[in-house]
């Protein structure tokens, strides 16, 4: 099988696309790299790969290329440029700065520009297939652009992004790839969760903020909100099966499970293992972010609260649509695959992983908010515990 160019591969789902281009096809996949020194380069995709059980033989064709899409030509030399536009027929193109609270002028440089960089090597010596990695975010505001349900066909706009910067740089940077005259091929994970077995999960993920915030201030928000999700093993190998079938040029995936994921089902796992915590409306619980703000994890959670706002359903006007995958699930089940769903048993391990990191304080050792913080929420003290303890 000819090369292929992996963008992102020491992000957390670029690493699962290394792992599952390792164990799904017999390519050399060349990453591409930033860093101080090639060496260094070198160690940071080494030290990111050591966790996914790959054999020595499978990492032999890993190979560094020591770049940075942000800088014309990938920041390689001319030899170097040429040489992997000719050895490689396609490119797996990951990486983006995820940053939820960012504007879309900082966002851009890495997210559009480095995009069109990317582009203009895919064309340089010979055209090269784009595998263009998105996300379900440029449709979080659709209901507000009239579109209560949207599928693979469904048209996103600036309107339907909310106007967030980075859902708003993963809709450019669709339109970039759609425009550059290649074959491309675009997938749209919806929220990224743990791996399913280690319940190994991203710093980054708003869910885990979500998660470390409720803690760190001692109470949860009720909230009707819901969510397409899918754990990343399950999204990475999802996604690379559908890049090897015949008849996927110009077509867009959805790689999340069909079914919603209720958000409070995470949120009262958290009392279920014993956290001692109470609740309050969604519609509360910004301010109580905000009244705990010198927290850092209640700092982390207000700071994305314009995604967060959507995450709890704050407001009606914050419903996100139902997002349909049909499509992607058609296809899947033809390979005899599914993306997994998010039940007790994942959300246990990322639990599990976010205390061994210690992300999270092992339950019964949390924070304890005073009973008068606890009164001014206007919750039932007594109440919510003996809720909390009979679930």
């Amino acid at each position: 099988m000819p090369d292929t160019v992996l963008t992102g591969a020491t992000g957390f789902l670029g690493g699962y696309l290394a792992a599952e281009l390792l164990r799904q096809t017999q390519a050399t996949v060349h990453c591409l790299i930033r860093g101080h020194t090639e060496a260094g380069a070198a160690r940071r995709l080494r030290d990111h790969m050591a966790g996914h059980g790959l054999s020595a033989d499978s990492l032999k064709r890993l190979v560094v290329v020591h770049g940075d899409i942000t800088q014309p030509r990938l920041g390689l030399s001319d030899t170097a440029y040429d040489r992997l536009a000719i050895a490689s027929d396609s490119i797996y193109h990951c990486a983006a700065t995820l940053n939820l609270a960012a504007e879309y002028e900082w966002l851009a440089p890495t997210n559009i520009e480095g995009t069109r960089t990317l582009l203009e090597f895919a064309k340089h010596r010979k055209p090269k297939t784009i595998h263009h990695v998105s996300s379900l975010g440029v449709f979080v505001g659709a209901r507000a652009a009239g579109f209560s349900e949207v599928d693979e066909t469904t048209p996103a706009s600036l309107e339907t992004t909310a106007g967030i910067g980075y859902c708003r740089t993963k809709l450019d940077s669709e339109t970039l790839v759609r425009g550059a005259g290649l074959p491309v091929v675009i997938y749209r994970p919806g929220l990224i969760l743990g791996d399913t077995r280690a319940g190994t999960s991203s710093e980054r993920d708003i869910l885990v903020r979500l998660l470390r915030a409720a803690v760190a201030v001692g109470i949860v928000p009720r909230t009707t909100g819901q969510l397409w999700v899918g754990p990343v093993d399950g999204v990475a190998r999802a996604l690379v099966a559908l890049s090897k079938q015949e008849g996927v040029i110009g077509q867009t995936f959805h790689l999340t499970n069909d079914v919603p994921f209720a958000i409070q089902c995470a949120l009262d796992r958290l009392l279920e293992l014993g956290y001692g915590l109470i609740e309050e409306p969604a519609s509360r619980w910004r301010s109580t972010l905000i009244e705990n703000i010198g927290d850092s994890n209640a700092f982390a959670m207000a700071a994305v609260w314009r995604v967060g706002a959507y995450l709890l359903e704050e407001t009606p006007a914050h419903r996100m649509p139902i997002f349909r995958c049909d499509a992607t699930s058609a296809a899947l089940r033809r390979l005899g695959m599914t993306v997994p769903r998010a039940d007790d048993v994942l959300l246990d391990r990322m639990i599990d992983y976010l205390v061994k990191r210690r992300w999270l304080p092992p339950a019964g050792t949390e924070r304890r908010v005073p009973i008068a913080s606890r009164r001014q929420s206007g919750m039932d003290v007594t109440t919510e515990h003996a809720r909390a303890r009979s679930r």
